[in-house]
């Protein structure tokens, strides 16, 4: 407790000290007052500004002969031209319907086939909607539609909460969606294929074995330069000791 007796045998600078020191703390009460209320973690974090998906389909029917299983050349030229007109590749999902019939489901591997020849990746479902002889080509595709950037429809100040402002990651979003391989990974993403170790453990394995090139050199030189030594050596006591052993004779 701050009296006024602080500073004894001068009541006057002890009062003034005192006066100070509770102008201090209020003031110090009054900035924790008047502190800025920290935003919510859960708001503007760039969801302004989303990239939309949208999802089409494109679909081509393939007419069969009534007693045929395969289709006619002019069906097959008229589906190669959707393919190609609607630029279908191999990240298109590609779905190839059939009937209830076993026969229109040979008639759906067909074209299944196909289009596999095209480097696509079909798949064969069943489809109620469908009459015998007649097999649908589906293409589903996911598109990337970016923000409209920059967003300054809110004026950037006051900002008295300390919000991000709308066009805060407009430009992340619009970069992402132009640049993304295949926009359906951002709705739903895609399944890893299995992971193998070996590429990973190879090099260890190879260096344990003295594999590498840089081992076996270093290794090679200095089983070289160790011979060598021993071959001087050899070489030096020879020609040492046959004078001596020719000296007593």
């Amino acid at each position: 407790m701050i009296t006024a007796t602080t500073l004894p045998g001068n009541p006057r600078l002890g009062a003034f000290a005192l006066l100070c020191a509770v102008a201090l703390v209020g003031t110090n009460l009054q900035g924790c007052a008047d502190s800025p209320k920290l935003p919510d973690p859960n708001v503007a974090s760039g969801t302004d500004n989303p990239i939309q998906i949208s999802r089409t389909q494109i679909a081509h029917a393939v007419t069969f002969p009534q007693a045929g299983s395969e289709p006619e050349a002019a069906q097959m030229s008229a589906l190669f031209a959707f393919v190609a007109t609607n630029s279908v590749g191999p990240k298109d999902t590609i779905l190839v319907q059939f009937g209830g019939q076993l026969i229109d489901q040979a008639r759906a591997e067909t074209i299944s086939a196909r289009l596999a020849s095209l480097e696509l990746h079909p798949a064969v479902v069943a489809s109620a909607n469908l009459s015998s002889g007649v097999i649908r080509v589906v293409v589903e595709r996911y598109v990337a539609i970016a923000p409209d950037c920059p967003e300054w429809s809110h004026k950037p100040s006051p900002n008295y909460q300390n919000d991000n402002q709308r066009n805060f990651g407009c430009a992340d979003a619009a970069n992402l969606a132009a640049m993304v391989a295949d926009p359906k990974d951002l709705a739903m993403g895609a399944n890893l294929p299995a992971q193998v170790g070996d590429p990973v453990t190879k090099p260890v394995s190879n260096y344990r074995a003295g594999m590498p090139g840089g081992a076996a050199a270093a290794g090679g030189a200095s089983g070289a330069s160790a011979s060598g030594t021993s071959a001087s050596g050899a070489a030096s006591g020879t020609g040492s000791s046959a004078p001596s052993a020719a000296g007593p004779s």
